[in-house]
């Protein structure tokens, strides 16, 4: 099961037809053989039934009964009752052609067939007589052999063709997604308008198309509004960006460094001290340490001169 799922669609309609189809024309085949067999079986019966008809109505002559079986070329036999031969033509032996069905032939028509490919009938006939006559099988043998022997070339002929047919008709029923799949591989960011082909035919793929196509329309106008979106942020974000650039320059001028004394952290791009430090620190940092230090250098200077006062 799991190798027939890994073929491909085609192959797999193909072998469902193709398994069907075989079924089909071997029950086709076997019904022609069953009616062309009972066909023939039934003209023998009818050739048995006007013979042993003839022979019935001359039992009471056994001379003419024997011109009678002689011109029809075919083994016959007169019995009486007890299935003593009373007159036989073309029969080896002169042993009785019926002995397992005499009791079911004293009471009416039967029909049998022997081993040697013989097939009798057997009747009660006037005089309390039974009437025996059998013809070859051998040409209905033949007839059926022949047929059997064209059946076995043609059905294999009928089913490769019948697969060969089906394979054609799954490729064209799937072409049409064949279509709209080489479309949808060419689809992309630049051909956002393009849309898969429809089949002519109002069936399913049709309505499958159509549906991608409602997608296919949803994502585009999806898209659309995205970019929209981002035109408009990044039109609003240009100005704030643009003034933090300025104040962030205009922070680290030449002038500002001599103030500050800190030409060197400036040049080499020092963080602030800390993390949470802000950005009007960065390049002032070490000028306010330095700034306390001074202010209590000149206070310790004031106290120590003695004209202080």
């Amino acid at each position: 099961m799991r190798a027939l799922n890994r073929l491909s669609l085609r192959l797999r309609l193909t072998l469902a037809f193709a398994g069907a189809a075989a079924v089909l024309l071997a029950a086709i085949g076997t019904f022609v053989v069953l009616r062309v067999q009972a066909g023939l079986d039934g003209e023998l019966d009818h050739a048995l039934r006007l013979r042993a008809a003839e022979l019935a109505q001359s039992t009471r002559d056994l001379s003419r009964v024997r011109a009678i079986i002689d011109a029809a070329g075919q083994p016959a036999q007169v019995l009486d009752a007890r299935g003593r031969v009373l007159a036989s033509v073309r029969v080896t032996g002169g042993r009785p052609l019926v002995r397992a069905h005499l009791a079911e032939a004293r009471r009416g028509e039967v029909i049998y067939e022997s081993h040697e490919r013989t097939r009798l009938l057997a009747r009660p006939a006037p005089g309390n007589r039974i009437v025996v006559v059998a013809t070859s099988m051998r040409t209905r043998e033949r007839t059926l052999e022949t047929l059997r022997g064209v059946l076995l070339i043609g059905l294999p002929i009928a089913l490769l063709l019948a697969s060969v047919a089906g394979y054609a008709v799954a490729a064209g029923a799937l072409r049409p997604v064949e279509r709209m799949r080489a479309r949808a591989a060419r689809i992309s960011a630049a051909t956002v308008d393009a849309r898969l082909p429809l089949p002519a035919a109002d069936d399913e793929l049709r309505r499958l198309g159509e549906t991608l196509n409602e997608m296919l329309e949803r994502l585009a106008v999806t898209a659309e509004n995205e970019r929209g979106f981002l035109s408009t942020a990044s039109h609003e974000l240009r100005a704030p960006l643009a003034i933090l650039k300025a104040r962030s320059s205009s922070r680290c001028t030449p002038s500002r460094r001599r103030r500050t004394g800190t030409r060197r952290s400036c040049r080499r791009g020092r963080r602030p001290t800390g993390w949470g430090a802000s950005p009007r620190t960065s390049c002032c940092s070490r000028a306010g340490r330095r700034a306390p230090r001074r202010t209590r250098s000149r206070r310790s200077r004031s106290r120590r001169s003695p004209s202080g006062c």
